[in-house]
């Protein structure tokens, strides 16, 4: 090859370096790795530009993500958020809304005294079975009717309004055991 070949050869190689360092410059600041790649798939920051797109693309699904979780409005989907996204950019204010979301359940959701239910309840068990009334199967109870509690507390969001102002009516309780069986 002639010295005015490799002259040339030489120059467009810094003229390819010279225009690869500025696109990779014009796409850091413009944010645009996926367009660097497109026209610089070989060039010297490739492998860079690559590793950007992928972490905009977990930024984006996790903002999206996110969105959803709000827009839904629910405990179910904020923690949903946070199984899926446990190192995601909005993990810190997930976990808030979900205990506010939780707190505020839980305050909605009427607290009854079934005490004197679950009492009845274990003797109308005695005298159907026979044996004795225990503290243990008054504690059964109480335990079963409190995970009922929590349960609804818990899904008390994914209710319609209609159901939850039908369903949490205090003045109307009915107690687990009907009255003919206590």
């Amino acid at each position: 090859m002639s010295e005015a070949s490799q002259r040339i050869v030489a120059l467009n190689e810094a003229a390819r370096k010279a225009a690869d360092e500025k696109a990779w410059a014009d796409a850091e600041k413009a944010g645009t790795a996926a367009a660097y790649i497109q026209n610089f798939g070989g060039g010297a920051h490739a492998a860079q530009a690559r590793q950007r797109v992928t972490e905009l693309s977990r930024k984006e699904a996790d903002d999206k993500a996110w969105a959803d979780a709000v827009r839904a409005g629910t405990a179910a989907a904020i923690i949903a958020y946070t199984q899926n996204f446990s190192a995601g950019a909005h993990v810190a204010e997930a976990r808030q809304r979900a205990a506010a979301l939780e707190t505020q359940g839980r305050k909605e959701v009427p607290a009854i005294d079934i005490q004197k239910t679950c009492q009845a309840a274990a003797g109308a068990m005695v005298s159907l079975m026979g044996g004795t009334t225990t503290e243990q199967d008054i504690n059964a109870c109480l335990d079963s009717e409190q995970k009922a509690r929590d349960q609804i507390v818990k899904d008390r969001a994914t209710y319609f309004s209609a159901d939850k102002v039908q369903c949490m009516r205090t003045g109307v309780y009915l107690p687990t055991a009907p009255k003919g069986q206590v």
